[in-house]
């Protein structure tokens, strides 16, 4: 018989899945978004992490994140490129909604800049990375 301490554990499995899946998406987040190795969780994201960008647009959103770049100098193209992406992604979260406007999709901002309520939020991969260290503690599984 299985131990059913260990068999509501393999419960977790999905959750230790999804975010395995997501670490090579994790990895470029963390060099294109914020210029650092390891991996970065959004505080909000997608089952399979955030998106890799072009690189003019990572490059302008670690000046403009890591305020390098005043927010009010955003190019055009950062700008435009924003347009289509969702408020609630960590990484677009400075979006507050958006609007039609006369045939054009038009951004509100949260009006703090590069801040919204979880683009700066670092405890998420924390979090996430104790989880896998518990689950190494109890099943010793290196793997």
């Amino acid at each position: 018989m299985t131990n059913p301490k260990y068999a509501a554990f393999t419960a977790l499995d999905p959750f230790f899945d999804m975010y395995s899946g997501m670490f090579d998406a994790s990895a470029t987040a963390a060099r294109q978004q914020w210029g650092s190795q390891g991996i970065y969780i959004g505080e909000t994201s997608y089952f399979n992490g955030l998106e890799k960008l072009p690189d003019d647009i990572a490059s302008e959103m670690q000046d403009l994140y890591l305020l390098r770049k005043p927010w009010d100098q955003r190019s055009e193209r950062f700008k435009e490129f924003a347009l289509n992406k969702h408020p609630h992604s960590s990484r677009w979260n400075w979006m507050q909604a958006g609007e039609w406007k006369n045939g054009r999709y038009v951004i509100t901002e949260r009006g703090f800049g590069p801040y919204g309520a979880v683009n700066h939020i670092f405890g998420s991969t924390a979090k996430i990375a104790y989880y896998y260290w518990r689950r190494y503690e109890f099943t010793r599984d290196a793997a």
